[in-house]
């Protein structure tokens, strides 16, 4: 199945100059075994500042804590993607390391808090569906459902947000809401209809691009309605439904937090 992912090298702060010359060479021999079997290819500056795609736990450090502060959506998304951080090779440690501080830095400071959670809540959903056509936030009419945009990724950012102000580690979102619900008291009414609505829009979007697989066609996240049955169209209107609840949740919460005001 067609997705998107990156890959970056952390190492630590003492590590010797001579060492890091090579890293620029492994990801470039990284990304061309990607195009050689077909995976998508490594963004190369996911956070449009033109800095390496490796570096040491402080230099990731500041390039997170700089994203956030500029504001800018494109690089909001980035650092919202690195933080679930998953290792794939060598030490570790390193990476947990990184993460740690990221997590502390992040989930104690309001002034990088208060743009995350923004961003989480601020991705509304379509309204509905008429004459064939999807009813965007803000009443415009629309050719295509973006499943990513407006379904799975507001449910995936608001839980992720919730978890790092409770300085929780883990990192899939079913998970994380688990553990926010079972062991943290919190989103528990919401727990079952996030989790359907979660599986809906994945089973929906592995769905769709099978359909598209088949007939030869572009392989992407947008749905158009006409290929949606009466079912899938009420499921995804509830769907839109449950993902305004959480994101009204997380900003009540977030709210009584003093993140946001």
């Amino acid at each position: 199945f067609k997705t998107l992912w990156n890959s970056a090298i952390v190492y630590n702060d003492n590590t010797d100059s001579g060492s890091i010359s090579y890293f620029k060479e492994f990801l470039d021999r990284q990304q061309g075994a990607y195009r050689e079997i077909g995976f998508s290819l490594i963004e190369e500056d996911p956070f449009k500042n033109k800095s390496p795609l490796y570096g040491s736990i402080s230099d990731w450090e500041k390039i997170v804590k700089d994203a956030i502060k500029s504001g800018e959506t494109d690089r909001i998304i980035a650092v919202c993607k690195f933080l679930d951080m998953k290792h794939i090779f060598g030490n570790k440690e390193i990476m947990d390391s990184l993460k740690m501080r990221l997590y502390d830095l992040i989930g104690n400071n309001n002034e990088y808090l208060g743009p995350l959670t923004k961003f989480a809540t601020e991705q509304k959903t379509p309204l509905g569906f008429l004459n064939g056509r999807v009813i965007g936030k803000n009443g415009e009419h629309l050719k295509h459902i973006d499943l990513r945009s407006s379904g799975i990724y507001p449910i995936v950012d608001s839980i992720r947000i919730m978890s790092l102000t409770n300085q929780i580690a883990e990192n899939s979102t079913i998970g994380r809401l688990y553990y926010l619900t079972d062991k943290m008291n919190l989103l528990v009414d919401l727990k079952d209809d996030i989790i359907s609505a979660f599986e809906f829009l994945l089973n929906l979007r592995i769905r769709d691009q099978i359909r598209k697989k088949e007939g030869n066609l572009e392989m992407n996240d947008y749905v158009a309605p006409d290929t949606l049955s009466a079912l899938e169209k009420r499921s995804i209107k509830e769907v839109f439904q449950i993902v305004a609840r959480l994101q009204l949740a997380v900003e009540n919460y977030m709210r009584n937090k003093g993140v946001l005001f």
